[in-house]
């Protein structure tokens, strides 16, 4: 017995029953009928043991009408995530487009709002870069808070740290953390960056 043969025989399945599959994924609806002859329907999605639904219908008609939108929104489910892991596969194969010296940023907080600032000192493969924190330039706009910006290569720690870029072009400093790329805008020579808010107490 093969692993989907396991996995049917492990579903409750009525007998006697109409198959319906989904076009796209692995979702299955059975129809029957229920012992004093109402129609019933039960849905697994994907390759789920337990039934998504298992419900009677007041006539055939709208239970099939039920079914088959059921069976749609899983087809727009299913092609969704087909598409989002081709564009990860993409992406992996492709890299990423940081390069040395390009400054990221993060904030994170909950009762406050932290700002973050990382430069790239190195690239590592195709999806692994090296990271070092940098100082920040400051500006007091009310009581424990204000605006700040980056302080490109005024690095604040020795070591570096080694992240792995997302699909998206993001890095994950940590679990509350996610550092994305800074676009500067040259005045007369000069890289200059957005400024940010930053707070002490929320």
């Amino acid at each position: 017995m093969n692993r989907n043969e396991k996995l049917v025989a492990s579903r409750y399945i009525p007998k006697n029953a109409t198959v319906i599959k989904s076009k796209k994924s692995e979702s299955v609806v059975y129809m029957f009928l229920s012992i004093s002859g109402a129609p019933c329907a039960i849905g697994y999605a994907g390759k789920a043991r337990k039934p998504a639904f298992n419900h009677r219908y007041l006539t055939a008609k709208s239970r099939l009408a039920l079914v088959t939108k059921w069976l749609q929104n899983e087809d727009r489910a299913q092609a969704y995530r087909d598409e989002k892991k081709a564009k990860e596969k993409k992406a992996r194969e492709e890299g990423h487009d940081l390069q040395v010296g390009d400054v990221l940023t993060g904030q994170w907080g909950y009762d406050q709002t932290n700002v973050e600032y990382y430069q790239v000192t190195a690239l590592i493969g195709k999806r692994t870069v090296e990271i070092r924190e940098i100082g920040r330039m400051i500006e007091r706009t009310g009581f424990m808070s204000g605006h700040c910006v980056p302080s490109p290569n005024a690095f604040t720690t020795a070591a570096p740290l080694r992240r792995v870029v997302g699909t998206a072009g993001g890095v994950n400093l940590n679990g509350c953390c996610r550092l994305h790329k800074m676009k500067p805008v040259e005045v007369a020579g000069v890289k200059t960056y957005n400024t940010a808010s930053w707070s002490a107490y929320a």
